[in-house]
């Protein structure tokens, strides 16, 4: 488990802490320079926004960014709150639809 402090919103999927970058697991944002992409990236930091983050890596994405499913400390996956909140979709290529009852 890494614990994360500080952490800011790149897009609506990735995020970073100092120099290293982080890609939510499962997940799938649109594009940061479309205008859902940017409602995304600010869907997102507010879920985040001065909250510790609890992550779990699963693996190292082709740019070596860490692939992770992350909690805030009240315990909320930010995966599926984004997805709820219409900010993302289920990637059930990479989740296997773990997100799909988030919808």
């Amino acid at each position: 488990m890494i614990e994360i402090l500080l952490a800011y919103m790149i897009d609506g999927d990735t995020f970073a802490v100092g120099r290293d970058r982080y890609r939510l697991w499962g997940i799938d944002a649109p594009e940061i320079h479309t205008w859902a992409g940017r409602r995304s990236k600010r869907q997102a930091a507010e879920i985040i926004e001065g909250r510790r983050l609890y992550c779990i890596e699963k693996h190292r994405d082709r740019w070596g960014r860490r692939v992770v499913q992350c909690y805030t400390d009240r315990g909320a996956d930010i995966g599926c709150a984004l997805v709820s909140r219409g900010a993302a979709s289920d990637w059930p290529r990479y989740s296997g639809g773990y997100y799909r009852n988030c919808e």
